[in-house]
């Protein structure tokens, strides 16, 4: 499901598309959106591989820093059961309605 987010940062606003995937098993941001919206990058001291859907090694793909956000670009199962969004799955909407005070 790709939403339409609102990324909010020092006061700054920035409208983006987001992939909600529930079989994530890690938050993601793209590293040239990351460079390009100069957000403070910082290696990891191991280099993490990224694995795709039938859980073989991506090709030339490793996660190599992490930046702390208080938002994320792809959402994980763990977000989507904190948060507990409703979804229209025919709309491809996501309504953070359940936690208006937190979020």
């Amino acid at each position: 499901l790709c939403i339409q987010i609102e990324l909010i940062r020092r006061n700054r606003t920035t409208t983006t598309e987001a992939l909600v995937d529930s079989g994530a098993t890690r938050n993601l941001i793209s590293y040239k959106y990351a460079v390009k919206k100069q957000m403070n990058l910082q290696k990891l001291p191991t280099r993490i591989p990224v694995h795709n859907v039938d859980d073989s090694e991506n090709e030339n793909r490793e996660i190599r820093y992490y930046i702390e956000l208080g938002e994320n670009v792809i959402l994980r199962s763990d977000w989507l059961l904190e948060h507990n969004p409703e979804i229209d799955w025919q709309t491809y909407t996501l309504n953070l309605s359940q936690c208006l005070d937190t979020c």
